[in-house]
């Protein structure tokens, strides 16, 4: 397995001349090679492996944060490939030249407020990476910047998925109309009505059950006992009044 070095760090394990990969460079310093060729200096070969591109996809997804619809920039990078793939369009937008764009023609100063963390792995090692987490306006600015016909595209799918995640409204009827009014009405009535129905129904079926049956008859039994008991008290108690009050 080649040792993995981060991508400015200077190859120090081997012989010099050491080998320095540029501060400027893109990617990962995947493999390190020595040379040890007779009549030649000890060198080293840096091999550099670019971040992975998103893969080119159809799929049309926005992620509510803070209660915001968002795409990725990853996201928005295999869209626009997707579409250009469509278009019989072969050139590859590459999420690095996306988010350069994006920083210095769109976000400039605020790019922090919209960046997040994202990461990938590389010879299993687990590497970060920045993207940036759009909302709408953001978005179309830079599809629009790439093609104004595809800026449309993605504001029609967005459009859709934003209808498609919104909670259902209730349409309130228009009291100014009486006609409308009282459609309303009347509408408001049959549910009443079909409510109440359902619960009357309800309630036979519990009444006509088994369970329901011997449970009321216990219930009868039991109140029936109690009250036998007491007209016995109250009986009693009068019996003794008339013969406590009556004369000798």
């Amino acid at each position: 397995m080649p040792e993995v070095l981060e991508a400015t760090a200077p190859i120090s394990n081997v012989p010099q001349p050491t080998v320095y990969v540029p501060a400027d460079a893109k990617g990962v310093v995947a493999t390190v090679q020595e040379s040890r060729t007779v009549g030649r200096a000890p060198s080293a070969v840096a091999v550099l492996v670019p971040e992975p591109e998103p893969e080119v996809t159809g799929a049309f997804k926005l992620t509510t944060v803070d209660g915001v619809p968002t795409m990725t920039s990853l996201e928005i990078v295999a869209y626009i490939n997707f579409l250009r793939k469509q278009k019989g369009d072969d050139t590859e937008l590459t999420h690095r030249d996306f988010c350069h764009k994006l920083r210095e023609k769109v976000l400039k100063k605020d790019a922090a407020k919209f960046s997040a963390p994202s990461f990938y792995e590389v010879y299993g090692n687990k590497r970060e990476r920045t993207i940036y987490v759009l909302p709408e306006r953001e978005t179309m600015l830079m599809v629009m910047s790439y093609d104004i016909d595809m800026q449309a595209t993605v504001y029609d799918a967005w459009q859709a998925e934003k209808t498609k995640n919104a909670a259902p409204v209730i349409a309130l009827p228009n009291f100014d109309d009486p006609v409308a009014a009282a459609e309303a009405w009347i509408a408001e009535r049959k549910q009443a009505n079909v409510s109440k129905l359902e619960l009357s129904t309800a309630n036979d079926a519990l009444v006509q059950s088994p369970v329901a049956t011997e449970r009321n008859y216990t219930c009868l039994s039991t109140f029936m006992r109690i009250t036998s008991v007491t007209v016995a008290v109250v009986v009693s108690s009068g019996m003794n009044d008339l013969l406590i009050n009556s004369p000798m």
